[in-house]
């Protein structure tokens, strides 16, 4: 073949139970043309043995081993190692329909675009959710406001078009370990890419089994990571449009965080001090900005409650 139409870069660690499905997946694809960037990000199993015994067995799978540097570092590995037209992310807990790269490749193809956004399905534990991903507009700036909250930020769902990264110089931030995703697809989006939907599901993400995932570690991870993303995303946020939806974003982190049954966030008042005018700033509703605002100032009250205690103040 002249060239490669698709890399799809799997990011992996620790995941010898699960890696075989996810290969098996993409390697019985009814398309061909394609490689696998498999990337082991410091597995202390038979992570890396697993996807060595692909490798020799499948000359489309290439393998990279690299010391333990979390996701962010393992996804940059696979792009820079990748020389595919379009690029797509598969973590190694998750699995793909047979058709994946097919319909995505020809839908890209089609409609000449930069990114193709598809459908998903969440495996949670007793149950699977369709996830649609249709956006209410395709234009980019609108695109960028939707991943805020509305659309999923993952890289497995989107093919993209690999010459992209190298024009607008987009990487990823390499200790930005929550979000780093969301981060790279809002930088492509800050910059007027072509962008199409597919209706379809392709991509099955498995929430419900691997806990000590590269990407399934959500809750362990500090709120530093949630201050990093918001200070790199701000350099794209240029209209009001943007600011709007950003604001909103930062007060809807900040009352998840307070509003948790888990404590997630010990430095809460120092955390979010730093953006409490942005908060302020925000569409939230009085309610909720005053639920945030208690927790600034470290008075840590049921929700429940609140509705009295304003009652009270407001006299």
């Amino acid at each position: 073949m002249d060239r490669i139409a698709v890399s799809v870069i799997v990011i992996a660690y620790n995941a010898e139970k699960y890696i075989k499905r996810c290969m098996d997946s993409l390697l019985t694809q009814t398309f061909r043309n394609f490689e696998i960037v498999a990337v082991n990000d410091g597995s202390t199993d038979n992570t890396l043995k697993i996807l060595e015994e692909y490798a020799a067995q499948d000359n489309r799978v290439k393998t990279i081993s690299k010391p333990n540097g979390g996701v962010a570092s393992a996804r940059q590995a696979g792009i820079d190692a990748a020389i595919g037209e379009y690029t797509i992310h598969a973590d190694s807990d998750d699995f793909v329909e047979p058709d994946m790269l097919e319909c995505m490749y020809k839908k890209a193809l089609e409609e000449s675009a930069d990114m193709v956004i598809a459908d998903y399905i969440a495996i949670r534990p007793h149950r699977e959710e369709y996830c649609s991903q249709k956006p209410r507009s395709l234009e980019s700036e609108s695109l960028f406001c939707q991943m805020f909250r509305e659309l999923h930020g993952s890289l497995c769902n989107k093919l993209i078009r690999r010459e992209c990264y190298q024009k607008y110089n987009v990487r990823f931030v390499p200790e930005m370990n929550c979000s780093e995703d969301q981060f790279v697809v809002m930088s492509l989006l800050s910059k007027e890419i072509k962008v199409t939907y597919q209706n379809r599901a392709f991509y099955h993400y498995d929430k419900s089994q691997n806990s000590t995932s590269i990407t399934n570690d959500w809750h362990s991870i500090p709120v530093e990571q949630r201050l990093l993303f918001f200070g790199e995303i701000e350099h794209f946020v240029d209209s009001d449009i943007k600011r709007k939806y950003f604001y909103n974003y930062i007060a809807a982190i900040a009352y998840d965080y307070c509003s948790a049954k888990k404590e997630f966030c010990p430095n809460y008042r120092q955390a979010f001090g730093l953006w409490k005018d942005k908060i302020a700033s925000s569409g939230f509703s009085k309610k909720k900005k005053f639920i945030i605002f208690l927790y600034l100032n470290n008075l840590k009250v049921p929700i429940r409650q609140i509705k009295n205690i304003k009652r009270r103040l407001l006299k």
